[in-house]
């Protein structure tokens, strides 16, 4: 070891510091007569050792049921007397293959790091160096994914983990190395939807109301990615230099402007009728921080000015009908009656019917309702099979189904078939080659994409993400 020990405040930021930094040493973690020595080299867990001998491999594999005590027992024996290595005896004598072992090892080690973070009466500090490990089953388990999977579910009380987040009014925005730690890590969609919604413009009260799922699924999302330095609380002067500052795609806008065309005043501020009157505001403000006409007066985006007015006066419209109990009492009134008038009609066009459903089913995506959008996707589709845009979200949403997987394929397929510019359909189509573990049709989609959007951060992340695990897993080579 090179440098003198390092007091930290608890093994949680030691290890985050490590991760960051990809450092190499041991976090030496003592309480009582216990003691671990966790072995890090280059913001990775390799090995941790431990004073106890329950807490050895061979005895946590008889603990497991992957060794009976007989075998153990002879193992060690000609262990000591050949002077071979244990776990190495295991694979010559095919007791166990590389896997099962390395697999194991990874096991022992998660359950003695999880133990050791939630060691509240402990010592702990940390010394910088190339840790020795010749002759140990080492791994190679991100610092930061342990710390992610461990912030999840620890600590236990729901109340400790809001007072660790902080008040309810913070904002979480996302650090400066945020795209760097996310690629160690694989967020759900519910961790998805909090980071997507952690810009400044909503608080931690927000986000709950907004992200599908309980209030405390919702809470531990945002605790651990800001455990591991995905996000953290804005400074006030922070949010609207952020806010003034956020990019807006073409795309996106465009996208939000065909939804519009024959959206009712519920769906221009993308709720349902059973919107409660904070849904309401809060959406309303969403609007006007993100696409109010002052932000298109100047840069790439202001020929779209004029078609940016009309959508917010419609915006100011619907928010001015439904924040007040009476107005909203009586355009709910008329909605019924025009809709009993209309079902007297004939039928209606079909290509406006298909931009009823698809605009109902991405209101529903947003909702995290997703078995219900894909019926309105598909009736968009059965209704007008000429959007590209179409077969785009419905595949989107297949991919998350694997029995449809084949079907979100073609869907993705005939959406590139149908608009080749149409850049997120690479990237749908290279989720679904990984779920599927087509590695490399997924690298060739990602690079793809990039060709028509050269500076698309998702495609660069996801490529570089995965020809980092792509390296072969094996045996640690300090």
């Amino acid at each position: 070891m090179s440098s003198p020990a390092t007091a930290g405040p608890n093994p949680s930021h030691l290890l985050a510091t490590a991760a960051r930094t990809s450092a190499s040493g041991i976090l030496t973690a003592t309480r009582g007569k216990h003691r671990r020595l966790v072995c890090i080299h280059k913001g990775r867990v390799a090995f941790v050792a431990s004073n106890i001998v329950e807490e050895q491999m061979h005895a946590m594999l008889v603990a497991k049921g992957l060794l009976t005590k007989e075998e153990r027992d002879l193992f060690e024996r000609e262990a000591e007397a050949t002077g071979a290595q244990f776990d190495m005896l295991l694979i010559q004598k095919r007791r166990m293959t590389p896997d099962e072992l390395y697999e194991a090892a990874c096991e022992r080690t998660r359950e003695l790091l999880f133990s050791t973070l939630e060691w509240t009466d402990g010592a702990f500090d940390f010394t910088s160096g190339q840790p020795k490990l010749e002759g140990e089953l080492t791994v190679e388990l991100p610092c930061v994914a342990l710390l992610f999977e461990h912030a999840l579910r620890y600590p236990s009380s729901i109340t400790l983990v809001r007072k660790r987040i902080g008040p309810n009014d913070m904002r979480p925005i996302p650090t400066a190395q945020a795209k760097q730690i996310r690629d160690f890590l694989k967020l759900d969609e519910r961790a998805r939807a909090v980071l997507k919604h952690s810009r400044g413009s909503s608080s931690v009260k927000e986000l709950v109301a907004r992200v599908e799922g309980s209030t405390e699924e919702v809470l531990r999302a945002l605790y651990a990615l800001m455990q591991v330095g995905v996000l953290r609380p804005a400074r006030d002067s922070e949010i609207p230099r952020m806010e003034s500052a956020e990019s807006i795609s073409r795309q996106e806008v465009l996208g939000r402007l065909e939804r519009i065309d024959e959206a009712d005043r519920y769906a221009v501020l993308g709720l349902t009728n059973r919107a409660s009157t904070d849904e309401i505001r809060e959406a309303y403000y969403y609007l006007a921080r993100r696409y109010h006409p002052d932000r298109f007066r100047t840069g790439h985006l202001q020929d779209l000015l004029d078609r940016m007015e009309s959508y917010f006066t419609r915006v100011t419209e619907a928010y001015n009908t439904l924040f007040d109990p009476d107005r909203r009492a009586q355009y709910d009134e008329e909605q019924v009656s025009t809709t009993a008038s209309k079902s007297a009609e004939p039928q209606q066009d079909t290509a406006y019917l298909a931009r009823q459903n698809f605009a109902r089913g991405k209101l529903l995506v947003d909702k995290r309702q997703m078995q219900d959008a894909v019926k309105f996707f598909e009736n968009a589709i059965e209704l007008d099979s000429s959007r590209a845009v179409y077969h785009l979200e419905l595949g989107r949403i297949l991919i998350l189904n694997p029995r449809r997987r084949k079907e979100a394929e073609e869907l993705l397929n005939t959406t590139v078939a149908m608009n080749p510019a149409l850049v997120d359909s690479y990237l749908a189509l290279g989720e679904l080659y990984e779920k599927t573990e087509r590695p490399e049709q997924a690298v060739s989609s990602y690079e793809e994409a990039l060709r028509w959007e050269p500076t698309n951060d998702v495609a660069q992340a996801r490529i570089t993400a995965m020809k980092s695990a792509g390296r072969r897993k094996g045996l640690f080579r300090s």
